[in-house]
């Protein structure tokens, strides 16, 4: 029981570790995006 326990945190974590950074690289692409266009 503690195993899956330990799984799914494990798991949770990456998820929410690469949602965290796709949106990091994604607003930092939508900004460098419009410093182009009006720069």
């Amino acid at each position: 029981m503690k195993m899956k326990v330990a799984i799914g945190l494990s798991v949770f974590t990456v998820v929410t570790g690469a949602i965290a950074l796709g949106s990091v690289y994604f607003l930092a692409g939508i900004f460098s995006f419009f410093l182009t266009v009006f720069s």
